[in-house]
This record gives structure tokens, sequence and C-alpha cells, in this order.
């Protein structure tokens, strides 16, 4: 593990936000991992698993004996195995690494899945790379990401405009990946590659989640964006966007990325 990289959002109470959000419709695992087909015997990553939620579920719909979980991030890890004794999963090993480089054999998986992990990676070629790698021949690779969440917001409030756009060229992850992953994944050497385009748009109940995920993001994301804007900055940009993702009018949406191919 690369010690320096830290998730944007790197709040111990993350994990919860992550859970909690699994649970709403716009991220439902249903629905991000409806066309993907694994059989109970292989041998399967979960490729920056986060709290284990994706290593979870599939655990559950394709009745795994086992699969591996890794993430580069101590926390996460500590938080995956909780949740997992938590909840009787016995199945999940998981384990610490950089995605860039895994300790584990040439063609060891059967299957790789990653979930909202891509917009953090500083290095998606590389990763792509690594990830082909760690697959069996004609085994498959089922990624989910996003793209456009947290700049997708149209108002014309100009000041919290140039605000978002100080952030993005601020941030070091991107928040416009979604669309670049097959390309990646193309040039790793994948094939078979095909992608599908879910929209998530918030209005009513799915606004009023959104809203309060939002404000725990900003909560828990501050000390990178204060390091960008500077922390009256931030204040003003915190306050502008709760406050024009609530106008009606004003329309809010990001599109989810669902990525597959074969080795």
């Amino acid at each position: 593990m690369k010690s320096a990289k830290k998730y944007v959002l790197d709040h111990n109470d993350e994990g919860k936000r992550l859970e909690t959000q699994a649970t709403f419709d716009n991220y439902s695992l249903d629905k991000e991992f409806s066309a993907l087909e694994i059989k109970s015997h292989s041998i399967v990553l979960d490729a920056g698993c986060g709290t284990g939620l994706v290593s979870r579920f599939v655990c559950d719909k394709f009745s795994l004996k086992k699969i591996d979980a890794c993430d580069f991030s101590d926390m996460r890890i500590h938080q995956a195995k909780e949740y997992s004794k938590q909840q009787g999963y016995q199945a999940i090993e998981y384990f610490q690494s950089d995605l860039e480089c895994i300790n584990k054999t040439d063609k060891y998986y059967d299957a790789i899945v990653s979930r909202y992990v891509y917009e953090h990676l500083q290095d998606p070629l590389k990763v792509s790379h690594e990830l082909f790698r760690l697959l069996k021949n004609n085994g498959q690779i089922y990624i989910v990401d996003l793209d456009g969440i947290f700049i997708n917001l149209f108002t014309d409030n100009q000041i919290l405009n140039q605000l978002i756009d100080e952030l993005k060229k601020g941030l070091s992850f991107d928040l416009e990946i979604g669309r670049k992953i097959p390309s990646y994944l193309k040039r790793a050497g994948f094939k078979n590659i095909s992608w599908d385009v879910h929209i998530c748009k918030f209005q009513g109940q799915d606004l009023h989640q959104e809203y309060a995920n939002t404000k725990d993001r900003f909560i828990f994301a501050r000390p990178t964006f204060e390091n960008i804007l500077g922390s009256k900055k931030f204040e003003i940009f915190a306050a502008l966007y709760l406050e024009e993702m609530q106008k009606p009018h004003n329309v809010l949406f990001h599109n989810k990325f669902i990525v597959k191919a074969t080795k």
C-alpha cells in the first residue's frame, strides 16, 4: 500500500454513509449488478472494496464460497471486516493493497468487480493493466462508476458555478470517469467491452435523500475542499450548493456507467 494516498472522504463515519447510501434507489446494488453473472465456484476479486458492500452482495447473490476483497485504506478494511463479522459473513477474505500492485499470481481470478473506485484512481490505466493480469483467460470484469456526480447541478447562481469550477480544477479525482472506463479497458487489453448508462435524477424523495447524503459528503470532505478553496470560500460553497439543490427548477442528476469486458 502507498500510504500517501487518501480518499477525498477520508473520515471514519464515511463507512456509515456508504452503507446508508446503498439503501437509496439511485445507488441500488440490485440495479447496478443486475447484469452480472458469476458461477458459484468462481474465484472473485472485489477491487477497491470499501466497507465490503459489494463483496457481501455478491456473496449472497451467487452463493460464493470465497471472495477476495482489497482496498488501500486500512480504515475501510477494518470497517469491512467489522460489518462482515456482525452480519455473519465468513466467505470474504479482506486484505490491504494498492490496486496498482496486488500480490496475487497471474490469471488468479475468474471474475473481478469494482464499484465507485475508478474515480479515485491516480492512474486508471495502470490499474486496468493490473486487473487484466489478474484475470483468467475468458474471465470477466464488471465495473460500476459515476459520471457527473456533484458537478451536474444546473443553477444560474454564478458564484456557486465559479466555485464548482474551482473545485473541479483542484480535486485529485476524476468526476467524469465513467465515460472513460471502456477506453481504459480497451487499452489494457480487454475484449468484448460493453457499457450501459443509467441516469440518476434527484426529485422528490430521491432529492430529499441526496440532500442529507450531500451534507455528509461535505462534512467528511471538508479538509480536502478547504485545501482547494480555503475555509471561508468552502463555507460559502457548501451553503449555496445545499440551497440551490433544493430549488425545484434546478436540475440535479448524474450518470452511472456499468461496464463489462472479458480477457
